[in-house]
């Protein structure tokens, strides 16, 4: 890895395998982590859906870095997919 202009770091990548995942789900899914730890006060995950619902919504929100880094591919992609699963 090498230092970026700002506070990143900038590698190569050399697998097509790099999953990228919503960022705002991901800390929601932290937050039950974080209550656990607080002794399940339940401040942290106030107003949360609940677990098995974030769950479902990141495994949904998974994409490749390819569709991650060019927006309309994915947009294709998902729609090849619903078409798809409408003729099933």
């Amino acid at each position: 890895m090498k230092p970026y202009e700002k506070p990143y770091f900038q590698f190569p990548v050399f697998s097509d395998k790099v999953l990228v995942f919503n960022r705002d789900i991901s800390s929601d899914l932290f937050a039950f982590i974080e209550d656990k730890f607080d002794g399940g006060k339940g401040y942290f995950v106030e107003g949360l859906p609940s677990k098995e619902e974030l769950m479902k919504q990141y495994w949904e929100s998974m994409n490749t870095l390819d569709e991650f880094l060019n927006p309309s591919l994915l947009i294709t992609l998902k729609f090849i997919f619903l078409k798809q699963f409408q003729q099933c």
